[in-house]
């Protein structure tokens, strides 16, 4: 039975500012609580020590470092720590109030896309990267450490054993005036411990690495590598971790080539195996990304790239041989970054839309991001249809990647595809203009979208039975037609 979490305290301003609320966890270090700041208008968390750990001067100690610590970081994939302050003899920290729910409890629910574990990993490698350039170090890293925003996007938390290396120094050592633990203390939680964290040696930035590195392949394996579950106490987990090669679980790892070799040097048991610094971590990354991308969809994730309406043929591709070649030569042409519209016209029932998903699957297989929209016959459908289709099947399969192609016109985008309010809950109100301009700004707002999005990663989009589009569909088309050959 899980502990119920305290209720919140009484209702009047702490340090005449801030409005506690209900609160949103709690662990042996503290609670946190919903927030809000009268001043400046808006929601924020605070976290507060337990009342039993307020006359430890060790335990606010601690949480005095946590602030210092954090806010020593200015990241967008790290929780920004506003204040620290004491107010009736209780310390509190005020930090940065995230929406969203930890990676801990998103993955219960079942194992993600490859795709989705990449871009976790990088964005959690970037933190890393920041803040062990700033000289800190985490010794916490864990699932439930880190936070996924309502845009898919990585916050790590919780700062409250991190470390501070001192100027020149390789490893947290500490000093007699500073060290908050006696040597040989081990301190994190164990299941996420590196091996010289079982020890209680002295630490350095691969530590972090090496819970990363726990944290990667539970995420793409769906089992933790070392955890033993039948283990009255973590002392077998720690031994594991010590002596043991990782599990397997039910997603190989080699679903992406190279993938393994990487869960490995991160799980190396001594440091000087492992790889050395976030930074060569994200870069290793980065090109495993692009391996994702380009293979489409690895085993085991969730859909294809070809979106979730992808068409199983009843029958095999036959003829077509000098149609097909010339469609090829295209595709050719756009992963050498020249894009271009291609209309297939014909009589009805001669296989026309058989003949484009054909072209679908090849680019898929090359690594392309394959949509298909639908025009259809009927009286009242929606302004951009077919597009409106395309986007929401990319808001499935790489919704990071859509959020960050709309940019600082997500607003205007969102006109045009109401629906991504639901999934992007920071896409600002949008502008009042007169209806005349509207159209305009929505143009606008598509072509930069596609210009940003063919930046990362080449796309083929299918408008199917275009003859029955609406005109506001054609319109789009017309004004992004002369732009494609220079995406």
């Amino acid at each position: 039975m899980q502990t119920p979490l305290p209720g919140p305290p009484p209702t009047d301003l702490l340090a005449g500012r801030y409005r506690l609320g209900a609160p949103l966890g709690a662990g042996g270090m503290g609670t946190v609580f919903e927030a809000h700041d009268q001043l400046l208008q808006r929601r924020v968390a605070i976290k507060r020590l337990p009342p039993e750990l307020e006359a430890d001067l060790l335990a606010r100690e601690r949480l005095r470092r946590e602030a210092l610590a954090a806010a020593a970081l200015d990241h967008p994939f790290i929780c920004k720590i506003y204040e620290i302050g004491d107010a009736d003899g209780r310390t509190f920290i005020v930090m940065e109030y995230v929406e969203g729910e930890t990676l801990e409890a998103f993955a219960r629910r079942g194992l993600l896309p490859i795709r989705q574990v990449v871009e976790i990993a990088h964005e959690m490698a970037q933190a890393l990267e920041a803040a062990h350039g700033r000289a800190v170090i985490h010794r916490d890293l864990k699932p439930s450490n880190v936070m996924l925003t309502a845009q898919g996007h990585v916050k790590v938390m919780d700062f409250g054993l991190a470390k501070h290396l001192p100027a020149g120094a390789a490893v947290a050592r500490g000093d007699a005036a500073t060290e908050l633990t006696l040597a040989g203390t081990r301190l994190g939680t164990p299941a996420y411990m590196s091996p010289e964290q079982v020890v209680g040696s002295a630490l350095d930035a691969r530590s972090d690495l090496f819970s990363l590195g726990v944290v990667l392949h539970e995420l793409t394996t769906g089992a933790h590598p070392f955890h033993r579950a039948d283990a009255a106490n973590a002392a077998e987990t720690m031994t594991a971790i010590l002596r043991d090669s990782p599990v397997a679980g039910p997603r190989d790892v080699e679903s992406v080539p190279g993938l393994r070799a990487l869960l490995q040097r991160l799980l190396a048991k001594a440091p000087a195996d492992r790889m050395q610094t976030a930074g060569a971590l994200r870069e290793e990354l980065d090109v495993l990304r692009d391996r994702v991308y380009r293979m489409g969809s690895a085993p085991g994730a969730e859909t294809s790239r070809s979106g979730p309406g992808a068409v199983a043929e009843r029958t095999p591709f036959v003829g077509r041989a000098a149609e097909t070649a010339e469609l090829t030569r295209l595709l050719d042409r756009l992963l050498l970054g020249e894009g271009g519209l291609v209309l297939i016209g014909g009589e009805p029932g001669v296989g026309k839309t058989r003949l484009a998903r054909e072209l679908l699957r090849a680019a898929q297989q090359r690594g392309c991001l394959s949509l298909t929209g639908h025009c259809a016959e009927a009286e009242g459908a929606p302004p951009f249809a077919p597009f409106i289709e395309t986007i929401e099947q990319a808001v499935r399969l790489v919704p990071q990647a859509v959020r960050a192609a709309m940019g600082e016109q997500a607003a205007e985008f969102s006109t045009m595809v109401p629906s991504l309010r639901r999934t992007y809950h920071d896409i600002p109100p949008t502008p009042e203009v007169p209806p005349e301009q509207q159209r305009r700004l929505v143009f606008s707002a598509y072509l930069d979208y596609v210009h940003r999005a063919t930046q990362h990663a080449h796309s083929v989009v299918l408008l199917d039975d275009l003859h029955w589009a609406d005109d506001a569909s054609l319109q789009l088309l017309l004004h992004l037609a002369p732009q494609l050959a220079r995406m």
